[in-house]
């Protein structure tokens, strides 16, 4: 009998007609689905993660991507007809 002031809930119908062994399979199959979408996903994070890692350590081999110079120019470069100065304070007082 079913009271029509409370219907049953889809699942306890389905309890009612298969019983609750068949009902816990089904239960047991919605997670295990939900287990292996979280394993695909995780996968496929990993795998673009180490896809990403591989072209930072290539590209850091190759001179870099970071906007970085590899190398540095030197911009103090002495000129041939330069010479040597007196280092002096503020104040007038030769530096030695």
């Amino acid at each position: 009998m079913v009271n029509p002031g409370r219907l049953p809930s889809p699942a306890e119908i389905r309890n009612e007609f298969l019983g609750e062994v068949a009902s816990r399979a089904r239960y047991l199959k919605r997670e295990e689905a939900a287990v292996e979408a979280a394993r695909i996903n995780l996968k496929k994070t990993l795998v673009q993660q180490r896809r990403m890692r591989g072209l930072k350590t290539a590209n850091d081999e190759h001179g870099g991507s970071s906007g970085i110079p590899s190398q540095w120019h030197d911009a103090f470069l002495i000129q041939a007809n330069s010479r040597p100065a007196e280092l002096r304070h503020a104040n007038g007082y030769r530096l030695t």
